[in-house]
């Protein structure tokens, strides 16, 4: 019986030394030893003079990612389909019992009525010493301080309210139409916001805050909107809005005078068939790898611009030397001539 040792299979160690050594030959960025090394105080002021211009531009970049610029695009409105929701809150000098509001289309059919919003029976006089201008609007919880976290500049307690009688009525609500044409009629009162779509914090209409007061019982009193389709990208969301623009005009009915109409506010409004988009969205990840290639860019361009500049200035100053030296005349030392005689060595 023949009787055989089984060698075992030893598997190849990994060797640390020759996969550095690997890793040393694939190394672009060759070091010079130190005594190969020539330091001067010109290339030490070259090296200040590019860190210097590196700083500079690259805080420049820096400073431009953080605020981007506000990029505005324009194209057809096909989504001619669809809701406009109207935000409202304006307040009335009259009762609530008194008045109503109405919002009618272009042929003049009914669109919605004041039973789809909220009535608040208020102080006229309340209500103009809260809203008297549109610097105090904005420190106003109930029209915009629960955004910015602040509190009412004025209270008032219920049993100092309730010795007033109420002679003020305020609308507050959000109702939807067809996005067309259309007339929405109130009397004369102050309009505490009025936007169209989705509310955008930190952001004032143009009729925020507009009071309109009159004596004369026969007056009428139109704004023309113009709704204009919006969308916002920012860095984190995209909303889907709509921007307006408004103009004013009063007129005194009499009808002896041939101004005919109805006594009252009419809002005028139609929808602009041209969507904005407005693009904020300077932050995102395409941006910031643009912003790495220009960071690089400004460094490298930087430092290879800085390189040629001081060769050529080291370059120049060589040639300028040597120029130099080679036109100038050589000196003869005095007493001494051409025609001399020689001294003769001495044999001794």
């Amino acid at each position: 019986m023949e009787v055989r040792r089984r060698t075992p299979y030893t598997y190849d160690r990994f060797d640390e030394k020759e996969f550095v050594h690997r890793i040393k030959k694939v190394d672009t960025f060759e070091k010079l030893p130190r005594e190969c090394v020539n330091c001067t105080s010109s290339g030490g002021g070259a090296s200040i003079i590019t860190f210097g211009v590196i700083f500079v531009l690259v805080l420049a970049e820096l400073s431009q990612f953080a605020s981007p610029d506000v990029s505005f695009h324009y194209s057809v409105d096909s989504s001619l389909e669809g809701d406009l929701p109207i935000n409202i809150d304006m307040a009335i000098a009259m009762k609530c019992s008194e008045v109503s509001m109405d919002v009618l289309d272009l042929d003049g059919n009914l669109i919605s009525s004041s039973s789809q919003v909220k009535l608040k029976r208020e102080q006229t006089n309340n209500l103009r010493e809260q809203y008297h201008s549109l610097h105090q609007y904005f420190w106003l919880s109930h029209t915009g301080g629960e955004e910015f976290n602040l509190s009412p500049m004025h209270h008032f307690r219920e049993d100092e309210v309730s010795e007033v009688e109420a002679d003020a009525c305020r609308f507050v609500g959000t109702f939807k139409t067809r996005k067309s044409p259309g007339n929405l009629h109130i009397t004369t009162g102050k309009i505490h916001h009025l936007s169209f779509g989705t509310p955008l914090e930190s952001y004032t209409h143009p009729l925020d805050a507009e009071e309109v007061i009159s004596d004369d019982p026969a007056l009428m009193y139109q704004y023309f909107i113009e709704v204009v389709p919006t969308t916002f990208r920012t860095r984190i969301e995209e909303i889907d809005t709509y921007q307006y623009a408004v103009t004013e005009q009063a007129r005194s009915i009499n009808h002896n005078n041939q101004s005919h109409g109805v006594p009252g506010v009419f809002f005028r409004y139609d929808v602009f068939p041209v969507r904005v988009e407005v693009d904020v969205s300077g932050g995102n990840s395409a941006s910031v790898v643009r912003l790495l290639v220009r960071l690089s860019a400004i460094i490298g361009g930087v430092f290879a611009t800085g390189s040629l500049l001081c060769l050529l200035l080291r370059a120049s100053i060589s040639f300028c030397l040597l120029a130099r030296d080679r036109f100038v005349p050589a000196t003869v030392t005095p007493g001494l001539s051409a025609s001399a005689p020689l001294i003769p060595d001495s044999d001794d």
